[in-house]
C-alpha cells in the first residue's frame, strides 16, 4: 500500500478516471468537487455518473472546501480546467506538496511570458510540482484499457515516487527529466488537433498534418525552452502517441469540426460549441491556440510556423476562409 496521502482536485472526466487508477494504490483517496451534487453522489452512491461508468471503491471520499481536501494529504494531483486554475491557486496553500499536474493549459505571465502548467504553479508556490501526460481517453481509463503517460519530473527520485502511485496492471508510465517537453507536448498538440477538426473527413490530409505538425511542436518548443528532448516529442507516449489519440479521438479535433461547419465562423463560437457540443466541458485547446497563435505573431515567427499560425488565424480572427486555404498549401 502506498504510504502517502493523495487528493484530487477536480471531480471532472479526466480526475474522475484518474482516481480509479490511484485509489487501489491509497488508503483513502480525497476528491475536491466544485459542485455540492457531485460530492454528495460520489460520497453517498460510489458513482460521478456525469463523466464515468464505474464505481468508486469505498476508500475515495469527496469533499467541497478545497481547503480540507489539499490539507488532508502530501501529495495533490491538479486535474482543474486550466482557463478556471489561476483563480483557484490565489486561493490555497500548496507549499511543500507534492503536486501532480494533470494540465494541458499555458498561460501568459504579467511581464508577458509565456508558462507552462508547472511553472505557473511554482510561481505561487515553493513545491515540487511533477507533469502526467500521455495518450489517455477517461472513457478508456474508465473502461481499464491498457493506457500508459509519461511523467515529467525535475528529479528521479520523485518520479519514481509517482510512478509507483500510478503504475498498474492496465496503466503504465514512463520517467523523463524533461518535464517542460512533456508540457509543451500536451499544450502543442491540442492546436494539432484543432487543424485536424478543421480539415474534416480527409484522411491523407489529416496524416500529413500530423506528421508536419509534430515538427513544429518540436521546433516551436526549441525555441520556448531550448534544452527540450527530441525523444520526449518523437517517441514518448506523451508526444506522438498523445498527439495520434488527440488527432483521432479528441474533443478539441470533434469541437473544431463542428466549429468550421457551422453557419457561425467567428472567435465567439468557441464557448457556444462547448455548451451544445460537449455539454458544457470546458478544454484548453482553442485558448492554446490563441496564446500560441500571438506569441509566433508577436515574434515574427508566421514563416516558420504556418500550421500553427494558420490554426490561429482560422480560430481568432476574420480572415478564416483564406486562412484554411493556407493550411492546406502549407502541407
Amino acid at each position: 500500500m502506498f504510504q502517502n496521502k493523495v487528493s484530487i482536485l477536480g471531480s471532472g472526466g479526466f480526475g474522475s478516471s484518474i482516481a480509479l487508477v490511484v485509489a487501489s494504490q491509497v488508503e483513502e483517496l480525497c476528491i475536491w468537487c466544485r459542485r455540492l451534487e457531485i460530492a454528495n453522489e460520489i460520497n453517498t452512491k460510489k458513482t460521478n455518473n456525469s463523466y464515468i461508468k464505474s464505481k468508486f471503491p469505498s476508500n475515495v471520499k469527496a469533499y467541497t472546501n478545497i481547503n480540507i481536501a489539499i490539507n488532508k494529504s502530501n501529495i495533490i494531483i491538479i486535474a482543474i480546467p486550466g482557463n478556471f486554475l489561476e483563480e483557484i491557486l490565489k486561493k490555497i496553500d500548496l507549499n511543500n506538496k507534492i503536486v501532480i499536474s494533470l494540465v494541458k493549459s499555458v498561460f501568459v505571465d504579467q511581464t508577458g511570458e509565456i508558462v507552462t502548467t508547472c511553472e505557473l504553479i511554482e510561481k505561487y508556490f515553493q513545491t515540487n510540482v511533477i507533469c502526467l501526460s500521455g495518450p489517455n481517453l477517461y472513457s478508456s481509463l474508465d473502461n481499464k484499457d491498457l493506457s500508459e503517460a509519461t511523467i515529467g519530473v525535475n528529479d528521479l527520485e520523485t518520479g519514481n515516487l509517482v510512478k509507483k502511485l500510478f503504475n498498474n496492471d492496465f496503466f503504465k508510465t514512463q520517467i523523463t527529466l524533461d518535464r517542460c517537453g512533456v508540457e509543451l507536448c500536451g499544450i502543442l498538440k491540442n492546436i494539432i488537433a484543432i487543424g485536424v477538426g478543421f480539415l474534416g473527413n480527409k484522411p491523407n490530409s489529416v496524416a500529413l498534418l500530423i506528421r508536419k505538425g509534430l515538427n513544429e511542436m518540436y521546433k516551436l518548443s526549441l525555441k520556448l525552452r531550448n534544452n527540450v528532448s527530441k525523444h520526449t516529442f518523437y517517441e514518448s507516449s506523451c508526444g506522438i502517441g498523445d498527439l495520434y489519440l488527440t488527432c483521432v479521438f479528441g474533443r478539441g479535433k470533434i469541437l473544431a469540426k463542428h466549429y468550421s461547419e457551422s453557419n457561425i465562423i467567428d472567435s465567439s463560437n468557441w464557448e457556444k460549441l462547448e455548451e451544445t457540443i460537449l455539454c458544457g466541458m470546458k478544454i484548453p485547446d482553442h485558448h492554446n491556440v490563441k496564446i500560441i497563435g500571438k506569441l509566433i505573431e508577436k515574434n515574427c515567427w508566421t514563416y516558420e510556423f504556418p500550421i500553427f499560425y494558420n490554426i490561429y488565424k482560422i480560430s481568432w480572427t476574420n480572415d478564416s476562409e483564406k486562412s484554411l486555404i493556407y493550411l492546406k498549401r502549407n502541407l
